[in-house]
């Protein structure tokens, strides 16, 4: 795990602990790990938000992380790999829910869009790794389309 990752994390528990109702800025009550229902753990719970996302994880997390990521982004495939390993255990808690909202840079990010999302819930999050872990071998073949066939993705 890279240094960005490992400062991340610890991040978004500070950002989550501001603020609180209160008026109270700082926690010294640790979060409380939360157990999925029977039957299900959650790493796989995943649904879609009404913010046009995907959360994977308890919907009542005390945590929550919102990515907004482009699927042809390099930076956002490295921050899926770095964060592949530390992640999944505060999903797995139930002390973290993670979201996943698309946010188009280039054209191609369209199609990637549609597709990742035709699977609905149950598959989103395998997709969008894949999508991201493809990207060294996808993006140059973009690259070498014909200029007259690029130019449809530009719209």
């Amino acid at each position: 795990m890279n240094r960005f990752a490992l400062l991340a994390l610890p991040a978004f528990a500070l950002i989550a602990s501001c603020g609180s109702k209160d008026g109270n800025t700082s926690s010294s009550a640790p979060v409380a790990a939360a157990k999925a229902p029977i039957g299900t753990d959650w790493a796989t719970t995943v649904s879609e938000t009404a913010d046009g996302g995907f959360r994977m994880g308890n919907p009542d997390a005390a945590l929550k992380l919102v990515e907004y990521g482009s699927r042809t982004c390099p930076h956002c495939a490295k921050f899926s790999a770095d964060s592949s390993t530390g992640l999944p255990k505060y999903i797995e808690s139930g002390k973290v829910s993670y979201e996943f909202r698309d946010f188009p840079i280039h054209a191609p990010d369209l199609a990637a869009i549609m597709l990742g999302r035709c699977g609905g819930p149950a598959p989103f999050f395998t997709i969008l790794e894949q999508m991201f872990a493809a990207q060294p071998e996808m993006l140059p073949k973009l690259e070498k389309l014909p200029l007259k066939l690029r130019a449809r993705f530009r719209g």
